[in-house]
């Protein structure tokens, strides 16, 4: 029986790999690709950042302009009465003056200075150190507080005003029962006073080894004496000027601040760190500040601005 060559020698099957070119071409086309995405990704996540920085500092600068000019609008309102000159009490209101003392209770109680502004500097200002203070203006507005305290809910060393159309007591909530407080009508009306002075300093926090500037407010503590906290980080400068009937003028040439009608503000707010590829070139213009402040760094900034009416002014009452 004759056999099958080809059963006998089975022919062999080809089996071939990549070859070393093959191999390289792959690698090398799939490290482009991993650098393209690489790229990709990293291009994403920083314009996210910076996204999100511009939007943070955004809302910092709009919050600290709306905050600030609801105290301007509040400055001078000492309840039912609008005469300080008809407030006493066991505390009573203190004299006016251009110092913030950090151990007594006077500077809480000028209540016939509602309104005082310091140009570039904290002079005299005991309550916001040199190391506190970094740059720019210090505005100070004093208030009775828009809510009503009852007499059961007054804290002890909280200082209050207590009023009627025609009268006013001011003093601790320790003495809201003294005699000495007591208004002859009916019908009063008894709120927290509120102290506040607005200024710029340092955070003591770093972000790449620069410093991080901060809106700051001093306002009348639990004890009736100024303490001082940080508000909104990022806020880099803040000018103030003041209209008393002719021009905007810085506080320096204000005399006497009872005529101010209104006052305008500038607020600078800077991102917290700088921005990798970016470079700032921007200048600012804010009141009288000559040169024009526009540092050449990797922060993105924004300038905010507005004008508010002093709604208590005496040249308006």
């Amino acid at each position: 029986m004759p056999t099958n060559p080809s059963a006998k020698y089975p022919r062999r099957i080809s089996v071939t790999g990549f070859g070393l070119i093959e191999l390289m071409v792959a690698v090398s086309l799939m490290g482009v690709l991993l650098t393209g995405l690489l790229e990709l990704y990293l291009s994403s996540r920083q314009n996210y950042s910076a996204t999100d920085s511009l939007s943070r500092l955004q809302e910092n600068g709009r919050t600290a302009i709306e905050m600030i000019a609801a105290d301007i609008r509040r400055a001078g309102f000492i309840g039912s009465n609008s005469d300080a000159s008809r407030v006493a009490g066991s505390l009573g209101p203190a004299a006016a003056a251009t110092t913030c003392p950090t151990n007594d209770t006077t500077w809480a109680r000028m209540i016939t200075q509602s309104l005082y502004g310091i140009d570039d500097a904290n002079t005299n200002y005991a309550c916001i150190s040199d190391s506190q203070h970094l740059r720019g203006d210090i505005l100070t507005l004093r208030y009775a507080s828009p809510w009503l305290v009852a007499d059961g809910n007054m804290a002890a060393n909280t200082i209050y005003m207590r009023s009627t159309l025609y009268d006013g007591r001011l003093f601790a909530g320790t003495d809201q029962g003294s005699a000495a407080n007591d208004l002859p009508d009916i019908i009063e009306e008894s709120r927290e006073m509120m102290a506040h002075a607005y200024h710029v300093g340092a955070t003591g926090r770093t972000c790449n080894g620069d410093a991080i500037p901060a809106l700051f407010r001093v306002s009348v503590g639990s004890a009736g004496l100024p303490v001082r906290n940080e508000l909104l980080a990022g806020v880099e400068h803040f000018q103030v000027q003041y209209n008393t009937g002719v021009r905007y003028v810085d506080a320096g040439s204000v005399s006497d601040w009872s005529t101010v009608r209104s006052i305008k503000i500038w607020v600078l707010a800077r991102a917290e760190c700088p921005e990798t590829g970016f470079t700032s070139s921007r200048t600012f213009p804010m009141a009288n500040l000559s040169p024009v402040y526009g540092p050449t760094d990797r922060y993105r900034r924004q300038l905010f601005t507005t004008v508010v009416a002093m709604r208590n002014s005496a040249v308006l009452l």
